[in-house]
Protein backbone atom coordinates (compact mmCIF):
# COMPACT_ATOMS: atom_id res chain seq x y z
CA UNK A 1 0.00 0.00 0.00
CA UNK A 2 1.43 3.30 -1.08
CA UNK A 3 -1.08 5.71 1.13
CA UNK A 4 0.77 5.94 4.56
CA UNK A 5 4.85 5.79 3.59
CA UNK A 6 7.05 8.57 2.17
CA UNK A 7 6.50 8.49 -1.65
CA UNK A 8 5.70 9.45 -4.98
CA UNK A 9 2.20 8.22 -6.24
CA UNK A 10 2.85 6.00 -9.27
CA UNK A 11 6.01 4.87 -8.62
CA UNK A 12 7.59 1.90 -7.81
CA UNK A 13 7.38 0.89 -3.82
CA UNK A 14 10.90 0.40 -3.91
CA UNK A 15 11.27 4.09 -3.73
CA UNK A 16 8.80 4.69 -0.77
CA UNK A 17 10.61 5.45 2.55
CA UNK A 18 8.82 3.23 5.00
CA UNK A 19 10.92 4.20 8.20
CA UNK A 20 9.57 8.28 7.84
CA UNK A 21 6.73 9.58 9.70
CA UNK A 22 6.40 12.71 8.02
CA UNK A 23 2.77 11.66 6.55
CA UNK A 24 0.26 12.00 8.74
CA UNK A 25 -2.13 9.07 8.23
CA UNK A 26 0.76 6.34 8.67
CA UNK A 27 0.34 7.56 12.47
CA UNK A 28 -3.77 7.30 11.82
CA UNK A 29 -2.76 3.77 11.16
CA UNK A 30 -0.74 2.52 13.80
CA UNK A 31 -3.36 4.01 15.80
CA UNK A 32 -6.01 1.93 13.82
CA UNK A 33 -4.01 -1.35 13.96
CA UNK A 34 -3.57 -1.02 17.58
CA UNK A 35 -7.52 -0.30 18.08
CA UNK A 36 -7.65 -3.54 15.91
CA UNK A 37 -5.20 -5.53 17.92
CA UNK A 38 -7.50 -4.16 21.14
CA UNK A 39 -10.74 -5.61 19.92
CA UNK A 40 -9.38 -9.01 18.87
CA UNK A 41 -6.83 -9.38 22.17
CA UNK A 42 -9.04 -7.88 24.62
CA UNK A 43 -12.64 -8.15 23.51
CA UNK A 44 -13.28 -10.85 21.33
CA UNK A 45 -11.27 -13.13 23.40
CA UNK A 46 -13.43 -12.93 26.22
CA UNK A 47 -16.80 -14.61 24.15
CA UNK A 48 -17.20 -18.02 23.34
CA UNK A 49 -15.01 -19.38 20.58
CA UNK A 50 -17.45 -20.62 18.45
CA UNK A 51 -18.83 -16.78 18.04
CA UNK A 52 -15.64 -14.76 17.75
CA UNK A 53 -14.79 -13.63 14.46
CA UNK A 54 -11.80 -11.53 14.27
CA UNK A 55 -11.60 -7.94 12.68
CA UNK A 56 -8.88 -7.11 10.50
CA UNK A 57 -8.82 -3.55 8.84
CA UNK A 58 -10.78 -5.13 5.75
CA UNK A 59 -13.49 -5.22 7.97
CA UNK A 60 -14.29 -1.76 8.00
CA UNK A 61 -11.97 -0.10 5.54
CA UNK A 62 -13.23 -2.79 2.37
CA UNK A 63 -10.74 -1.81 -0.02
CA UNK A 64 -11.36 2.30 0.23
CA UNK A 65 -8.84 4.09 2.32
CA UNK A 66 -11.28 6.15 4.34
CA UNK A 67 -14.16 3.88 5.41
CA UNK A 68 -17.27 5.42 4.86
CA UNK A 69 -21.00 4.63 3.89
CA UNK A 70 -22.38 5.35 0.01
CA UNK A 71 -24.97 7.29 1.40
CA UNK A 72 -23.17 9.22 3.67
CA UNK A 73 -20.78 10.11 1.30
CA UNK A 74 -23.23 11.46 -1.30
CA UNK A 75 -24.83 13.42 1.28
CA UNK A 76 -21.57 15.51 1.75
CA UNK A 77 -20.85 15.65 -1.35
CA UNK A 78 -24.23 17.70 -2.26
CA UNK A 79 -23.62 19.45 0.40
CA UNK A 80 -20.13 20.56 -0.40
CA UNK A 81 -20.22 20.21 -4.16
CA UNK A 82 -23.94 20.08 -4.94
CA UNK A 83 -26.53 17.73 -6.56
CA UNK A 84 -24.85 17.18 -10.40
CA UNK A 85 -20.89 16.36 -7.97
CA UNK A 86 -23.16 13.56 -6.10
CA UNK A 87 -24.69 11.89 -9.00
CA UNK A 88 -21.57 12.41 -10.76
CA UNK A 89 -19.37 10.33 -8.18
CA UNK A 90 -21.78 8.00 -7.78
CA UNK A 91 -21.57 7.11 -11.53
CA UNK A 92 -17.52 7.09 -11.07
CA UNK A 93 -17.95 4.62 -7.60
CA UNK A 94 -20.31 2.37 -9.46
CA UNK A 95 -17.80 2.03 -12.17
CA UNK A 96 -14.97 1.84 -10.15
CA UNK A 97 -15.90 -0.66 -7.23
CA UNK A 98 -19.32 -2.44 -8.23
CA UNK A 99 -18.72 -5.99 -7.47
CA UNK A 100 -16.78 -5.21 -4.79
CA UNK A 101 -17.09 -4.64 -0.71
CA UNK A 102 -15.69 -1.39 -0.90
CA UNK A 103 -19.28 0.51 -0.99
CA UNK A 104 -23.11 -0.52 -1.18
CA UNK A 105 -24.84 -0.22 -3.89
CA UNK A 106 -28.07 -2.00 -3.25
CA UNK A 107 -31.22 -0.31 -3.37
CA UNK A 108 -31.38 1.39 -0.14
CA UNK A 109 -28.27 3.59 -1.07
CA UNK A 110 -29.25 6.07 -2.97
CA UNK A 111 -33.07 6.49 -1.63
CA UNK A 112 -31.24 6.68 2.13
CA UNK A 113 -29.32 9.77 0.55
CA UNK A 114 -32.01 11.07 -1.60
CA UNK A 115 -34.30 10.69 1.92
CA UNK A 116 -31.57 13.01 3.91
CA UNK A 117 -31.25 15.23 1.23
CA UNK A 118 -34.88 15.57 0.72
CA UNK A 119 -35.06 16.14 4.80
CA UNK A 120 -33.34 19.12 4.64
CA UNK A 121 -36.01 20.76 2.30
CA UNK A 122 -33.86 20.23 -1.05
CA UNK A 123 -36.55 18.10 -2.57
CA UNK A 124 -34.91 18.90 -6.42
CA UNK A 125 -32.01 17.30 -5.54
CA UNK A 126 -33.41 14.75 -3.77
CA UNK A 127 -35.35 14.05 -6.63
CA UNK A 128 -32.08 13.75 -9.14
CA UNK A 129 -31.17 11.00 -6.71
CA UNK A 130 -34.26 9.11 -7.07
CA UNK A 131 -34.22 9.68 -10.64
CA UNK A 132 -30.53 8.11 -10.82
CA UNK A 133 -32.26 5.21 -8.51
CA UNK A 134 -34.63 4.72 -11.38
CA UNK A 135 -32.05 3.98 -13.97
CA UNK A 136 -30.13 1.65 -11.86
CA UNK A 137 -33.36 -0.51 -10.41
CA UNK A 138 -36.03 0.11 -12.99
CA UNK A 139 -38.48 -1.67 -11.38
CA UNK A 140 -38.72 -0.49 -8.20
CA UNK A 141 -42.44 1.55 -7.27
CA UNK A 142 -40.81 2.55 -3.74
CA UNK A 143 -37.99 5.04 -6.12
CA UNK A 144 -41.05 6.34 -8.36
CA UNK A 145 -43.30 6.98 -5.58
CA UNK A 146 -40.24 9.02 -3.56
CA UNK A 147 -39.44 10.61 -7.30
CA UNK A 148 -42.55 11.13 -7.52
CA UNK A 149 -43.45 12.80 -4.17
CA UNK A 150 -40.09 14.99 -4.18
CA UNK A 151 -41.23 16.29 -7.68
CA UNK A 152 -43.85 17.70 -6.75
CA UNK A 153 -42.59 18.85 -3.60
CA UNK A 154 -40.36 21.38 -5.58
CA UNK A 155 -42.90 21.95 -7.76
CA UNK A 156 -42.84 19.82 -10.84
CA UNK A 157 -46.38 18.67 -10.61
CA UNK A 158 -46.99 17.23 -13.91
CA UNK A 159 -43.63 14.87 -13.62
CA UNK A 160 -44.53 14.12 -10.11
CA UNK A 161 -47.71 12.87 -11.24
CA UNK A 162 -46.23 10.57 -14.22
CA UNK A 163 -43.82 9.29 -11.83
CA UNK A 164 -46.32 8.45 -8.84
CA UNK A 165 -48.61 6.84 -11.82
CA UNK A 166 -45.74 4.87 -12.99
CA UNK A 167 -44.99 3.86 -8.86
CA UNK A 168 -48.08 2.22 -9.36
CA UNK A 169 -47.61 0.02 -11.92
CA UNK A 170 -44.65 -2.21 -9.03
CA UNK A 171 -46.40 -1.65 -6.03
CA UNK A 172 -47.72 -5.39 -5.47
CA UNK A 173 -48.57 -4.29 -1.87
CA UNK A 174 -51.53 -3.14 -0.95
CA UNK A 175 -50.66 -0.97 1.96
CA UNK A 176 -47.77 0.64 -0.83
CA UNK A 177 -50.60 1.36 -3.45
CA UNK A 178 -52.88 2.58 -1.15
CA UNK A 179 -49.90 5.39 -0.04
CA UNK A 180 -48.86 6.00 -3.37
CA UNK A 181 -52.87 6.66 -4.66
CA UNK A 182 -53.08 8.89 -1.39
CA UNK A 183 -49.89 11.03 -2.81
CA UNK A 184 -51.28 10.66 -6.36
CA UNK A 185 -54.78 12.59 -5.04
CA UNK A 186 -53.22 15.26 -2.80
CA UNK A 187 -50.70 16.00 -6.48
CA UNK A 188 -53.93 15.94 -8.23
CA UNK A 189 -55.66 18.68 -5.89
CA UNK A 190 -58.37 15.62 -5.33
CA UNK A 191 -58.33 15.58 -1.20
Amino acid sequence: CNYCPVGEPGQSLSTYDFASDDVPEKNVARVMMRMVNEINGSHLASLEKDDVRRVTCITCHRGIRVPVELDQLLVETHARDGIAAAVAQYRELREAYYGTAAYDFSEGTLLGAGQQIESADDHAAAAELFRLHTEFFPESGNSYMLLGNALVASGERDAGIEALEHALDYATNPRARQRIEQALDAARGEN
